[in-house]
């Protein structure tokens, strides 16, 4: 944000910390959770079985935690092509 705080509409800050890797994230999350004033964090630990990514040239990949299988489909993508018409 221009070198300046990010304040939400709230009054509450946002901080934004780019790690290269991190080594136990259960563990980070726990210690930022416990920091005063510290409402949630971005490491969504033990949220989800799956994750799905999607990359632009129309691969899909599925992750599931619980078989730790990653699976690789493919979406034919048309130009101009409303994604989301059918909702």
């Amino acid at each position: 944000n221009s070198g300046q705080p990010f304040v939400t509409d709230e009054g509450n800050h946002i901080l934004d910390l780019h790690l290269s890797r991190i080594g136990n994230a259960r563990q980070l999350s726990m210690a930022l959770n416990q920091m005063p004033g510290v409402v949630e964090n971005g490491l969504f630990v033990d949220l989800c079985d799956k994750v799905i990514i999607g990359y632009s040239d129309g691969r899909v990949e599925t992750r599931d935690i619980n078989e730790g299988t990653v699976s690789e489909d493919r979406i034919d993508l048309v130009e101009n092509e409303n994604l989301f018409s059918d909702i």
